[in-house]
């Protein structure tokens, strides 16, 4: 008699189930090779900037059912909703520390993931109080602190 011994594997854990999608495979699943360096971080971290900005453009649907799951939860976190940065540091910690890192992350309730997506957080305001500023520069009139103080 011959058992056939069947692994399943989850679909949204199936690594190349979307070989088409530009996916960058954030979580568990995508922790191969290498620990990630402070230069992988920087790039992902510019991705997440990058996509950020798209969503802010051109709203969530044309990217939500393209991007990742983990990409999905971590462009909300970058964009401070309500509740993305709980829902994004799991995923995400392997991602940026590897593996081992990423457990004692979790001991301490993420706060080394938390404290990079914040990072994020604030440079993505920035970018939006950057672009606010040049509307307010384009229809304002600039005055120097000399001609601003009340003259006696």
């Amino acid at each position: 008699m011959q058992v056939l011994a069947v692994l399943l594997v989850p679909l949204h854990l199936h690594r190349f189930l979307h070989r088409g999608n530009r996916s960058r495979r954030v979580g568990p699943a995508g922790q191969t090779g290498s620990m990630p360096t402070a230069e992988s971080r920087d790039g992902r971290a510019a991705d997440l900037r990058g996509r950020a900005a798209l969503v802010r453009t051109n709203g969530w649907e044309p990217y939500e059912n393209v991007w990742s799951s983990g990409e999905v939860a971590g462009v909300r976190a970058v964009l401070g909703e309500p509740g993305a940065l709980d829902a994004a540091v799991e995923a995400w910690a392997p991602t940026l520390w590897g593996a081992a890192a990423s457990e004692a992350d979790a001991r301490t309730g993420y706060s080394s993931t938390r404290r990079w997506f914040l990072t994020l957080q604030g440079v993505a305001a920035l970018d939006v109080l950057h672009a606010a500023a040049g509307k307010v520069a384009s229809c304002s009139r600039f005055h120097s602190l000399d001609e601003a103080r009340p003259q006696p």
